[in-house]
């Protein structure tokens, strides 16, 4: 969505409205430079389920809230063996590699880096998802897309979206972006030719 105006946003609500066209992992981006159009993930949920409740992303810590980082979370590990029974000198040989990022971090080029989850304003706002993410491969449904100014989502503070919706590709008339902010009818996309939605 882009704004007429830079807007606070802290959390993001969508449903996708069926168990058909649906997508297992979103990420949520910025717009942080409009000349350069440079975009900035704020946000990446995984292992969404089947679900056609509403699904709230937010990448702002709640009034109150706490962190605690364990050991194990800075990369520390332990391994225990038993020394060689017929000689004093035990080898070993370790390799390590990375299966997955931590939280709050993405993977880009086997690398992880960490996400920019201080960007609360913004002139324009995604949610985006990969092709091989999505339930079909070819057709993405989201029947409602909103944007809020606190961190829970709050009624209260939901942003108005005056501002032009705009996508990675649709079906037609009847599945435009814009369905998907307080309009009736679904967004409907779909990913022919590039292999992410938005």
């Amino acid at each position: 969505m882009w704004f007429d105006e830079a807007k606070t946003v802290k959390c993001i609500e969508l449903v996708q409205p069926n168990y058909i066209h649906y997508a297992t992992e979103w990420t949520v981006q910025a717009r942080v430079d409009v000349e350069k159009n440079i975009w900035r993930e704020v946000r990446v949920i995984k292992d969404l389920a089947q679900t056609i409740d509403r699904i709230q992303i937010s990448w702002v810590q709640s009034d109150g809230y706490k962190t605690h980082t364990s050991a194990s979370e800075l990369g520390n590990t332990w391994i225990l063996f038993a020394p060689a029974i017929d000689s004093q000198i035990t080898r070993i040989t370790l390799e390590c590699s990375m299966t997955e990022c931590r939280e709050g971090e993405v993977e880009d080029n086997g690398e992880c880096r960490s996400l920019d989850q201080s960007i609360t304003k913004a002139i324009a706002w995604r949610i985006l998802t990969h092709r091989s993410k999505t339930s079909t491969r070819w057709a993405l449904d989201i029947s409602e897309l909103d944007f809020y100014s606190t961190a829970t989502c709050d009624d209260n503070s939901k942003v108005v979206p005056n501002g032009s919706a705009v996508d990675s590709g649709n079906a037609g008339e009847f599945f435009l972006p814009e369905n998907a902010f307080d309009a009736p009818g679904v967004w409907g996309g779909e990913c022919i030719l590039v292999l992410i939605y938005f």
